[in-house]
């Protein structure tokens, strides 16, 4: 009997022990995995909350940079529109100025082509008198002395403008010269 005594205060023992340690550790931890479980699905929601946070954001940033490549379409749109506007306004500048350079040149030629027929007709008529003066002072009755004087008068003519091409007014009063000699 004594040893059932025993054995009944050493069960009671191990029952106040596990109940002690144990069981009542069991309850802390229940309380400690309960703990753990809402700070789990705290953590959960907190990266449901992030990542809906990260799909937000990830949208937010595919649009602006839609409206950014949009943006930058419209202002290279109107930065070409602007550059062939810019050349259309210096070709019409160019053909302004080509005309108005065409119309002043046209007038200087018409100028000089006035210049060049006054200067003409005046040796034609330098070149007449001459040759009615050598006419007049030479006999034209016979052939021969004709034919000198045209001649001569030919010779006259190239000799002058011979001149006139080197710039030099040498042979101008040559005609005259020789018509006097002629008499």
């Amino acid at each position: 009997m004594i040893e059932f005594l025993f054995e009944v205060l050493a069960f009671c023992a191990v029952l106040y022990i596990l109940r002690r340690y144990v069981w009542s550790g069991g309850l802390n931890l229940r309380k400690a995995m309960a703990k753990q479980q809402q700070v789990i699905a705290d953590e959960i929601e907190e990266s449901h909350a992030a990542h809906e946070q990260l799909v937000n954001a990830e949208q937010e940033y595919r649009k602006a940079l839609a409206e950014a490549k949009a943006e930058s379409a419209q202002i290279q749109a109107e930065a070409r529109d602007e550059g062939e506007q810019i050349v259309a306004e210096l070709k019409a500048r160019a053909h302004e100025e080509y005309q108005r350079l065409s119309a002043m040149n046209e007038g200087r030629l018409a100028a000089e082509r006035q210049s060049v027929v006054s200067a003409l007709r005046a040796e034609i008529g330098r070149l007449t008198l001459d040759l009615a003066e050598l006419l007049v002072a030479e006999s034209l009755r016979d052939n021969a002395r004709q034919r000198r004087v045209v001649d001569r008068f030919l010779a006259d003519l190239s000799a002058d403008l011979s001149a006139d091409r080197t710039g030099t007014d040498a042979a101008v009063g040559a005609p005259v010269e020789r018509a006097g000699r002629a008499r």
